[in-house]
Formats: C-alpha cells, structure tokens, sequence
C-alpha cells in the first residue's frame, strides 16, 4: 500500500500539470482555500463544486485512491463520494469559469477602466477545509 504523502504527492503532480492558473481565478469561482482547483485539503462543496462544473477532473482522482488503495479524505471516502456529501457553490463569474477550462490565461490582470471592482465569490467564506 502507499503512504498517504507519496500519493498526495503523486495526485498533485499530475493536477498541477493539467492546471497552469494562479489562486485568484479559484477565488473568484468561490475556492476560499486553495492552492489549485484539486487541492488535496478541499472541502466536500468545494469537491462537489468540481463534481458539478469539472466532471473530467474528479474520475481520474478516484481512480487514483482505487488503484493506491487511498483516499485523499482522513475518512477514507474517495472524492467522488465525498462530493455527493455537499452543495456545488453556484459559479455566477462565467468568464473566470471559461477561463478555468483553458491552459492560457486570457482575463484581464487589472479590472478595465470603466468597470467597478467586485470582491471574490471566495473572499471571507466561512466554508472550512485544510490541513486540520
């Protein structure tokens, strides 16, 4: 059997290299906590979420805690079950949804001229995940 941080470490490594986009896209899809979109510390929403609008995304992860015989969940449920246990976030930012689907990153850095800055769909959730 793997350990769990050669599997963590594994799973992330082949995430991160079908995931070229920095936080603030995740934030502004309603990641609180993040450092990728398939973080290893993501709540059930946030693997519900996933489910939702990143179907591809979730089955090869399972597949992953199958063939290791691991999970990314302390309580041994692999991501597909566990995000049958939450409420996907509704994603209202369709273009940051867009731009998650691609590997260049085509939004504007700066908020253009003529438009209002809005805060993040992720900023101050309360929804808790992470290394606890």
């Amino acid at each position: 059997m793997l350990q769990k941080g050669v599997f963590a470490k594994t799973v992330n490594h082949f995430l991160l290299s079908e995931s070229t986009h920095g936080s603030n896209l995740w934030n502004s899809l309603g990641w609180g906590r993040f450092s990728c979109m398939t973080c290893i510390y993501n709540s059930p929403k946030v693997w519900a979420t996933i489910r939702k609008y990143f179907p591809e995304r979730v089955t090869p992860i399972a597949g992953y805690e199958d063939e290791f015989g691991c999970t990314i969940s302390r309580q041994k449920i692999n991501v597909v079950d566990l995000s049958a246990t939450a409420e996907a976030f509704d994603i209202t930012d369709l273009d940051a949804l867009a731009q998650a689907r691609q590997r260049e990153y085509v939004l504007p850095i700066f908020t253009p001229e003529g438009k209002a800055w809005q805060l993040p769909a992720g900023a101050f959730v309360t929804e808790g995940c992470g290394s606890v």
